[in-house]
């Protein structure tokens, strides 16, 4: 993991960002060892999941809990 990569995610480069995020998509080799690299660093971030079948309004209900955030 590129050091400089890490750094401009961490100072909000959106492009850093969109890498980081495909990395941890499509890179199983660097996925462990770049999720423990950002763990730490995740201060107190939570997940939250949505579960359902299709059709019950999960989109529609995630689209509206971001637009609150």
């Amino acid at each position: 993991m590129s050091t400089s990569l890490l750094d401009n995610f961490f100072s909000g480069n959106r492009q850093a960002l969109a890498r980081i995020i495909t990395l941890l998509e499509n890179d199983a080799d660097r996925r462990v060892s770049l999720s423990q690299t950002l763990y730490p660093k995740s201060g107190q971030a939570r997940r939250i999941g949505f579960t359902g079948p299709p059709g019950v309004g999960k989109s529609t209900l995630i689209n509206r809990l971001v637009q609150l955030l």
